[in-house]
């Protein structure tokens, strides 16, 4: 535990020092606690001998994560045929196809030409490309950890040749499981390639924040869980194998996990899950098992050696704080949630997840959902039978075709559509996140009713026991009522209450006059401009509760604010939209072409068409009085 944490802290250095000097002095403080367990030492001799080392390791360790960094940055060039591989798979951006390849010891992002014809390039495709590079405008952690050096700008693709044997077995198998969902809707279509492959390029936005909203966005990742229920499926070709010899056993299942790498794109979640699981098939054929929690610092601190890019990865930091959760509270948990019965190990295997990764949503996205919980409840008991039924029927139907498949495949769009609702449902439900004073008030509620009912528990006879058991359950759902309350609360200088007239509710998106209760809100008067993200307007519309928009006039802007009204209209619904040609509006939906002079008028605002030059709309909006709400 010492060492993996050392391996962060020094990861952590070239990015950020405090978080590396926090972590550093967390190993410090773990390695004494472990030296003063049960005897007595010399507090000054382990503080200055672990000291030293905890130092030069993360030292050494941050040299290298240094040396990794600096790799990213490389001078702008120019090629013509140089070789290239093409490291992911093809997804659709502004532009184009997007795609990772690799080209003189340098990954770099590629946008090609929809109208280039062919097929779409996979992971493993050999080109000989001509272009140049340039670096990222913006570097996010997301690039560091994709080890993304800037952009390559194409020319011209002089030749492509196949990939290499282990890449095209496995983008055969993609397509293949793939196949076994030709006959499913887009949504049912997306949703199998994310539960069963982790492929979620073609996902709506809506589709998108439905699962992050509701805390189940983990579902659509490929993860541990994949592998141990394609490793369960295999268990009895196994055994029987194993009868003659305990070494062919461990060796097929050793290459499934190699397969398995590839199949899944070698993302961080799978990467971790496949070290993990090496580990364990590695120690139980040895006869000497390991801990979890020791696993799984094993296969971090290796993972972190070979690719000290990893610390930036928000995916791996999810599974890893997932699964550390899980090893270190649900045990604890499922006792004291004795009294639960048979949904005491679910609802402890959820807490301990939540618990391990809370850190990680509160520094990267929003916050912990608090529907997260009965969401996952409901929804896992549905996913299980779409990952393992996913992965042995779907090589089979894909294979016997369609009319094969749309019988096989039955079972498993009835469950996508099930975890489908769940998420929607889950998501319009006006709870909030806890953020982190909700947290801090949480866990010192939670503490200080604990410790008062432990108290009473010794002291008072069994009938007042029940009243302190009562207790801790009325600070539980108090505690969950934080967040319920805070999203109830009156708007200020954001979209979470009615202050302004105009209020910016995200980049390049205002809204202009609302009404309603705090938890069920219209807005009047929608105004999206270029650069409008359809991810961030739904999450912000999720915050504020919105539920009607009655009109959207699009000012500016092409293909990403076409998507963006067709998301706006899947979650909220449109009254109205006035756009220019080129963006219209989305089926169903009335729509009124931009021109000079047109007046839009609502109860609280009209809206005045002054001119319109191609796509840009130049639109005033004034107030109609009375201004008070309807």
């Amino acid at each position: 535990m010492v060492g993996v944490l050392v391996i962060v802290a020094g990861c952590l250095w070239p990015w950020t020092r405090t978080g590396g000097i926090v972590v550093a002095s967390t190993a410090l403080l773990v390695r004494f606690l472990l030296a003063v367990h049960g005897e007595r030492v010399i507090f000054a001799r382990v503080v200055v001998r672990w000291s030293v080392m905890i130092v030069m390791g993360g030292l050494l360790i941050a040299a290298w994560a240094d040396r990794a960094k600096a790799g990213l940055s490389s001078p702008g060039r120019s090629f013509d045929a140089v070789p290239a591989l093409v490291r992911s798979d093809a997804e659709p951006s502004i532009g184009g196809d997007r795609v990772e390849v690799s080209i003189d010891g340098h990954r770099w992002l590629m946008t090609l030409p929809r109208n280039t014809g062919g097929q779409p390039l996979t992971v493993g495709d050999r080109l000989v490309v001509s272009g140049s590079t340039v670096a990222l405008t913006r570097r996010s952690a997301f690039d560091d950890s994709r080890h993304l050096a800037g952009r390559f700008r194409l020319r011209r693709i002089v030749s492509r040749r196949p990939p290499w044997l282990a890449f095209r077995f496995a983008n055969g198998v993609r397509s293949t499981v793939l196949r076994s969902a030709a006959g499913f809707s887009r949504e049912q279509r997306t949703l199998f390639a994310g539960f069963v492959l982790g492929d979620v390029r073609d996902a709506r936005p809506e589709l998108t924040d439905d699962f992050r909203a509701s805390g189940l966005s983990h579902l659509v990742v490929v993860s541990g869980q994949n592998l141990a229920f394609l490793l369960a499926g295999l268990q009895p070709f196994l055994t029987r194998v194993g009868r003659r010899s305990r070494l062919v056993p461990t060796v097929l299942r050793l290459i499934v996990v190699v397969a398995f790498v590839f199949v899944a794109r070698f993302e961080p979640s799978v990467l971790r899950a496949a070290v993990m699981a090496s580990v364990i098939i590695g120690t139980r054929a040895l006869g000497r098992p390991q801990s979890l929690v020791r696993i799984l610092a094993v296969s971090v601190g290796v993972l972190l050696l070979v690719d000290p890019l990893l610390v930036r990865s928000v995916g791996f930091a999810l599974s890893v704080g997932a699964v550390g959760g899980i090893a270190a509270f649900a045990e604890r948990l499922a006792v004291r949630l004795h009294a639960l019965g048979r949904l005491a190990g679910p609802v402890a295997i959820t807490l301990a997840a939540q618990l391990g990764t809370a850190p990680v949503l509160l520094s990267a996205f929003d916050g912990v959902p608090v529907v997260s919980l009965p969401a996952n409840l409901i929804a896992l008991p549905l996913a299980s039978p779409i990952m393992s039924w996913g992965v042995v029927a779907g090589i089979p139907a894909g294979l016997a075709g369609r009319a094969v498949s749309a019988i096989v495949q039955v079972p498993t769009r009835l469950l996508l559509t099930a975890v489908a609702g769940v998420a929607k449902w889950s998501a319009r439900l006006p709870l909030g996140s806890f953020g982190l004073v909700d947290l801090t008030i949480a866990g010192s509620v939670l503490l200080g009713a604990g410790g008062w009912a432990r108290l009473r528990s010794k002291r008072e006879p069994p009938v007042k026991t029940k009243w302190s058991r009562r207790f801790v359950v009325l600070s539980v759902v108090g505690v969950a009522l934080v967040p319920v309350l805070r999203t109830l609360t009156p708007w200020s200088d954001n979209p979470h209450g009615p202050a302004a007239r105009r209020t910016a509710l995200a980049p390049s998106v205002d809204a202009v006059g609302w009404s309603g209760l705090p938890f069920a809100r219209r807005i009047d008067v929608l105004v999206v401009s270029h650069g409008a993200s359809a991810s961030v307007v739904l999450r912000r519309l999720r915050a504020a509760n919105i539920v009607a928009i009655d009109a959207v006039i699009v000012v500016s802007g092409g293909r990403p604010q076409k998507a963006l009204l067709g998301a706006l209209h899947h979650r909220v619904g449109i009254g109205l939209v006035i756009s220019p040609p080129s963006v219209g509006a989305p089926p169903g939906v009335a729509w009124k072409r931009a021109r000079p002079g047109l007046v839009m008028a609502t109860p609280l605002v009209a809206v005045h068409i002054d001119d319109v030059s191609g796509n840009r709309v130049v639109a005033r909006v004034e107030f109609r009085p009375p201004l008070i709400a309807r």
